[in-house]
């Protein structure tokens, strides 16, 4: 019987091996579609995916990877970061790299990576660990977002926005500027509807509206030259930062209007001055030739009223005169007729009797 029993042994054992060679079979196999699937997984996910071991060397990567970087999961295996990428980005990528499995925690960063062209393309990149069988950190698997474009946009928003805040400021400060104009010629036009207001005092008025409706209203001083007479603001100098206009009457200069600035400033249009300010004082030059021209005219009515009126008492005169005279003549006449009647009375009286 023992010797039945010890023949059966050996049948037993290889029974059992060959179902722990079939279980391993099995294994591998699945292993192997594990494996297969993961790389088809891999393959197919179009973001770049890359793993590394616990020593910080590649063990691989996906098609996308290799795609933008321009290595193959053959040419970068066993290689550190040192070896694959240039020494800035290496360095950043291993510091975080030894963050990421020292934490333990999921780890996000936004860098740069260079592609198989050489640029700098902007990615997020998203890494974390996987674990051995005792729970040690085993390695990390990371992956990473291209976002070139992105921060493309992002810049060109920024870029438009900028621009846009600027042009919204520079219409605004243009439509203050243009406020500021307005309100001058509109002061300068009140001033040309008050009949009381003398040359002179209309003249000066106007000079003093003249620097609030500059750029720089704190360093300008104004003067105008009218006929030999010079009006001028109270901190009136001249300064290379003069910007004029003549005044034409009837085709004849008369004067000019100059503004100056008292201290150099930024180079615009004509010198510190801008275009809107050349026809600006344009426009008050045209002004003021017309308040001279109706300052003129209403002189010329007063004095023409005033030779009207002497004309007028001149001839009311001589029309008094000259019916006083006829007046007094028919007077006379008739005293001469009633004297000549009252001495032909009794004539008549004594012949009508007979």
């Amino acid at each position: 019987m023992s010797q039945k029993t010890t023949r059966k042994q050996p049948k037993s054992s290889l029974k059992e091996l060959e179902a722990e060679i079939e279980r391993l079979q099995h294994i591998e196999a699945e292993l192997k579609r594990s494996l297969q699937f993961t790389e088809s997984l891999l393959s197919a996910v179009p973001i770049p995916v890359f793993f590394k071991d616990a020593e910080g060397r590649y063990l691989g990567c996906n098609r996308a990877f290799t795609e933008i970087v321009g290595v193959t999961p053959d040419e970068i295996k066993g290689k550190k970061v040192h070896e694959v990428w240039p020494s800035e980005h290496a360095e950043m990528y291993h510091q975080k790299d030894l963050e990421v499995m020292d934490n333990l925690e999921h780890q996000t960063y936004e860098y740069v990576v260079k592609d198989k062209n050489g640029t700098d393309r902007s990615v997020i990149f998203s890494k974390d660990v996987f674990l051995d069988e005792k729970g040690k950190v085993n390695g990390l698997v990371g992956s990473f977002v291209d976002i070139t474009e992105r921060k493309r946009a992002e810049e060109k928003l920024r870029e438009s926005e900028a621009f846009l805040k600027q042009l919204n400021e520079t219409l605004e400060n243009r439509v203050k500027e243009r406020v500021k104009e307005l309100n001058c010629l509109y002061g300068i036009s009140a001033l040309g509807y008050k009949p009381q207001v003398s040359l002179a005092e209309n003249i000066q008025g106007i000079v003093n509206l003249v620097p609030p409706a500059w750029q720089y209203p704190d360093v300008t001083c104004s003067r105008i030259i009218l006929e030999g007479e010079d009006s001028r603001t109270l901190n009136f100098k001249e300064t290379p930062w003069r910007q004029s206009c003549e005044i034409i009457l009837n085709n004849e200069n008369i004067g000019r209007v100059e503004v100056f600035y008292l201290k150099e400033m930024p180079e615009r249009d004509e010198g510190p001055f801008n275009a809107e300010e050349r026809l600006l004082i344009e426009a008050i030059a045209k002004h003021v030739s017309r308040n001279v021209e109706r300052h003129r005219s209403e002189e010329s009515i007063k004095s023409l009223s005033g030779e009207l009126i002497r004309i007028q008492e001149g001839e009311r005169h001589r029309i008094s005169r000259d019916l006083h005279d006829k007046v007094a003549q028919d007077l006379a006449s008739l005293k001469i007729a009633i004297e000549t009647l009252f001495r032909d009375i009794p004539a008549i009286v004594r012949s009508q009797t007979l």
